[in-house]
């Protein structure tokens, strides 16, 4: 049996509510070693619609690849608690830039789209092993989410809330799904489309055009007459404030910011459009800003708070806990990525006659079988001591009759 993976954690990159993300050095016995990210649940949250939310996004992740997205190398238990062992990304989030720097140069914004773009579509077109398609709904497109490193690379992370064609363990949460100031209009009523991601990412590149919210439209359904008025007043907003952006970009823009969905671009459109503007807006697209900005401000971000997990090494658990049922995730085997078989996620067919076997009630105890001849012999026995008329032996003889028919 190999041995248990073990992580060395580094360092603690960045905590929410749900969890903390760690740097972390996976050590092999071989001697091999890579960095890598691991997002783990935080310790009270173990009971919550937390744990399977963590397991369907390494499902859904490990069945898609995207230069844009990290990958996911294995889903597994790590200090008693789930965790997503992931590539670690050396980037800063958007919303760091936007409090650090400000806005972007919107060469620059248009090769985020550009990226994030693909990504969204990669993410709703990817095969599923099934002959359909995966279906992935990001939901949660934000600043917060949206990652630059200093190469100019964009990375899409945080499936928490995502959606996709595939069973799921954890619980709807409801139509209200994402962060306020970037749902689109239509998902305020449950209505969850490719093109509510679009709006997302439309809002994320107002915001790093302008350093300033676009506004919210949740709570308020569609079909009132008020959602129309407020809707009118933010885009008259948007399109002044846009004004001296050039048309390629400021008009894709507006039309990822369209409050009916119907008439915003598809991802892939937007990815097109924007890789258009970059080709011709002025100043420094994403790689020569990424490559100036990014370290710099990556140097200004504050120390990361100490962690007790830190400087430890932890291995993985050999089973799963006796709460977590034990086929409580299906296997998956697309995109080269397994999640199950070191934690019993999904049963082998060793394990499964195994189960089998345990599943069998033991049968009675057959009666004993005896055997006639020695019953024969003592029988023979005592006739031949009756007729030799000796009561007290043939009493005897009787008694170890009567004993080996027991």
């Amino acid at each position: 049996m190999p041995e248990p993976r073990r992580y060395r954690v580094i360092d603690l990159v960045g905590s929410g509510a749900m969890g903390r993300v760690y740097r972390a050095e996976y050590v092999a016995d071989s001697g091999f070693r890579r960095i890598v990210a691991l997002k783990m649940l935080r310790g009270d949250t173990a009971g919550a619609n937390a744990s399977p939310r963590l397991r369907d996004e390494a499902r859904m992740l490990g069945r898609l690849r995207h230069r844009a997205i990290a990958n996911v190398d294995d889903l597994l238990q790590l200090d008693g608690q789930w965790t997503i062992v992931m590539d670690f990304l050396e980037a800063i989030d958007l919303l760091r830039v936007l409090a650090d720097h400000g806005p972007m140069p919107p060469c620059a914004v248009a090769g985020v789209v550009a990226e994030a773009a693909a990504a969204l579509h990669a993410a709703y077109t990817w095969p599923d092993g099934r002959g359909g398609t995966l279906g992935l709904l990001h939901r949660d497109l934000k600043p917060s989410n949206l990652l630059v490193s200093p190469h100019g690379e964009t990375f899409l992370v945080d499936f928490g809330v995502a959606r996709a064609d595939v069973d799921r363990e954890a619980r709807s949460e409801g139509a209200h799904v994402g962060s306020l100031g970037y749902v689109a209009p239509e998902r305020a009523e449950g209505i969850d489309v490719p093109a509510g991601d679009v709006y997302g990412l439309g809002v994320v590149a107002y915001e790093l055009l302008t350093g300033e919210a676009f506004g919210r439209v949740v709570g308020v359904g569609r079909t009132d007459g008020g959602a129309s008025a407020r809707y009118d007043t933010m885009r008259a907003k948007a399109e002044s404030r846009l004004g001296a952006v050039a048309p390629p970009l400021r008009d894709l823009v507006l039309a990822m910011l369209c409050f009916e969905p119907e008439r915003r671009p598809s991802a892939r459109e937007a990815a097109s459009a924007a890789r258009a503007a970059e080709r011709v807006l002025p100043g420094p697209d994403l790689a020569d800003w990424a490559a100036e900005s990014v370290p710099r401000l990556m140097a200004r971000v504050r120390a990361p708070t100490m962690d007790p997990l830190v400087g430890r090494t932890l291995a993985e658990a050999a089973a799963a806990p006796p709460s977590i049922p034990r086929r409580a995730l299906p296997t998956f085997d697309g995109a080269g990525a397994t999640i199950n078989n070191i934690l019993r996620i999904g049963a082998t067919p060793e394990d499964e006659a195994e189960e089998a076997a345990a599943d069998v009630p033991s049968p009675a105890r057959p009666p004993r079988r005896r055997s006639v001849v020695p019953l024969v012999v003592v029988t023979g026995l005592v006739l031949a001591l009756a007729a030799l008329g000796g009561a007290a032996v043939v009493a005897v003889g009787v008694a170890v009759f009567f004993t080996l028919l027991r």
